[in-house]
């Protein structure tokens, strides 16, 4: 009889400490899962981190360039933020070149690959891009160019000095036949609201 009382007793405690070590686990399950959903991934932390660095930095860059010209800045950082990803892209980071402005003179332009929307698909081609000394000197050649237009067409970017508001001015790009994206102006647009880069647009 005592035998068979010290065997209860022992699966009894056996019982006890699998119930303790369940319970356990399963806290430590429910409290990863809490953490998991309240903690933001580190690496959209640091993506958004460098993309309002970027911001930051063009700025002063694309105000001081409205105080001359009729080109929102909010316009000109959402161009430069799309086209050089944020100044990651290696064309950025390497030749200051923030809006993917092509050239000829192989002294002052790189040959690179990149993409072109042409006849409905996207296709790969090597072009020239410009080499600058600073992203300062990109965004001055790059307001020049909306300013006097291509040396075929000066007044290509006529509806882009005529606008108003920068929704105006984004649309206005894709009319005027700045880019071949054909959701170029949504992406500008898509760019300026989420940064709230329309409150720069003062002088």
């Amino acid at each position: 009889m005592k035998k068979k009382y010290c065997k209860n007793q022992m699966d009894f405690m056996l019982i006890k400490v699998l119930l303790i070590l369940l319970t356990f686990m399963l806290c430590l399950l429910i409290s990863r899962h809490i953490h998991h959903q309240v903690q933001p991934p580190i690496n959209n932390d640091i993506d958004l981190i460098q993309k309002k660095a970027f911001i930051k930095k063009m700025v002063p860059l694309a105000q001081a360039e409205y105080q001359k010209y009729p080109i929102f800045p909010s316009v000109t950082i959402a161009q430069a933020c799309l086209e050089s990803d944020y100044g990651r892209s290696s064309l950025s980071k390497k030749y200051n070149n923030l809006f993917g402005m092509k050239g000829t003179d192989p002294n002052r332009t790189k040959l690179m690959e990149t993409k072109e929307f042409v006849n409905n698909k996207w296709i790969v081609i090597k072009a020239r891009f410009c080499v600058f000394n600073s992203m300062e000197e990109c965004v001055k050649k790059h307001t020049l160019l909306l300013v006097n237009g291509t040396t075929w067409n000066p007044r290509q970017y006529q509806h882009v000095l005529n606008s108003t508001t920068y929704i105006q001015q984004a649309e206005s790009l894709q009319k005027d036949g700045y880019a071949t994206d054909p959701s170029y102006s949504k992406s500008l647009l898509k760019i300026i609201d989420e940064f709230k880069l329309y409150q720069y647009d003062y002088r």
